[in-house]
C-alpha cells in the first residue's frame, strides 16, 4: 500500500484525491495495486516547450486567413524568441523545427512539472511514478492528464502489471525488461509511462552521441516499428510502441 502519509502530501500538492487505478486490457479494465490522480490543467508559464510552440503557430496559421491581422505579427515573434538558440530548418519559405529538437531545449522533456516534483521528492520511498493519458487530447499530444502511483520501488513492476508486450512483434514482458534493464544499467533511463502496447521512458543524462547507433539498434530489435528512434534518443525522451 502506499503510506498515507505520501497520499495526503500528493492530495494536497494535486489538489485532487485518490482513484484506484485500473489497467486497461483486451478483457476490460483489471483492478492494480497503482493509485491514480487527476493533474490540474497546466498554467501557460508551466507548458512544456512544443506544446508552447504548437499552440503559437497554429493560432498564427489561423490569424493569417486575415493577412492584416496585426496579433499574427506578435505571435510570430513569440515562436521566434521560444526558438532562439534551436536550430531550424528553412524550407519553402517556412521555418521548420521538430518536436525532438524542441525537447533537446526543455530541462522538463515535455513532461509535466508535477511529474518532476513528485518524482523528485519520493525518491527511494518505496513508491515509483508514472504518468497517465486518459483523455484523447492527452494521448494526442502525449501531455500527460493523470499521475500513476505504485507501491514499489521497482519501475519495471509497471510493465509487468500492464503486461507491456509486443502486439506486431512477438516479444513478452521479461525480454522488453531485460533490454531496457541492460540499458538502464549502462545510461540510466526512467520509465516514465507503459501500457499493454506501449511503454515511455527518458535518459537521466544526454547520450553521448557515438552510444546513440548502438542503442538505437538494441531498441529497434526491441521494437521494429518504432519511428524516430535516432531523434528520439537525442531528444532524451523515447517511446515504444507496439501497435
Amino acid at each position: 500500500m502506499i503510506p498515507s502519509i505520501i497520499k495526503e502530501e500528493i492530495n494536497i500538492y494535486l489538489g485532487s484525491v485518490p482513484k484506484p487505478y485500473l489497467i486497461p486490457s483486451i478483457n476490460g479494465p483489471k483492478d492494480s495495486v497503482c493509485t491514480y490522480w487527476e493533474l490540474p490543467p497546466q498554467k501557460e508559464e508551466d507548458k512544456p516547450l512544443h506544446l508552447r510552440y504548437q499552440e503559437i503557430t497554429s493560432r498564427i496559421y489561423q490569424l493569417l486567413e486575415n493577412k492584416n491581422d496585426p496579433q499574427a505579427e506578435l505571435l510570430i515573434k513569440e515562436a521566434h524568441k521560444l526558438l532562439n538558440g534551436i536550430p531550424v530548418t528553412k524550407r519553402f519559405g517556412y521555418s521548420l523545427v521538430s518536436i525532438n529538437d524542441l525537447l533537446i531545449f526543455d530541462k522538463l522533456k515535455g513532461l509535466r512539472k508535477e511529474w518532476w516534483d513528485l518524482h523528485s521528492r519520493f525518491t527511494d520511498s518505496g513508491i515509483c511514478i508514472f504518468q497517465g493519458y486518459k483523455s484523447v487530447e492527452a494521448q494526442a499530444t502525449r501531455i500527460a492528464d493523470i499521475l500513476i502511483v505504485m507501491p514499489n520501488q521497482d519501475q519495471y513492476e509497471f510493465l509487468r502489471i500492464n503486461q507491456t508486450r509486443g502486439n506486431n512483434h512477438p516479444i513478452g514482458t521479461d525480454r522488453i525488461i531485460d533490454v531496457l534493464d541492460k540499458i538502464d544499467d549502462e545510461y540510466g533511463i526512467v520509465i516514465i509511462s507503459a501500457l499493454m502496447d506501449f511503454v515511455e521512458f527518458i535518459f537521466e543524462k544526454p547520450v553521448e552521441p557515438n552510444s546513440r547507433a548502438r542503442i538505437r539498434q538494441r531498441l529497434y530489435r526491441l521494437c521494429p516499428s518504432a519511428e524516430e528512434l535516432t531523434d528520439n534518443i537525442r531528444s532524451g525522451r523515447v517511446v515504444l510502441w507496439w501497435d
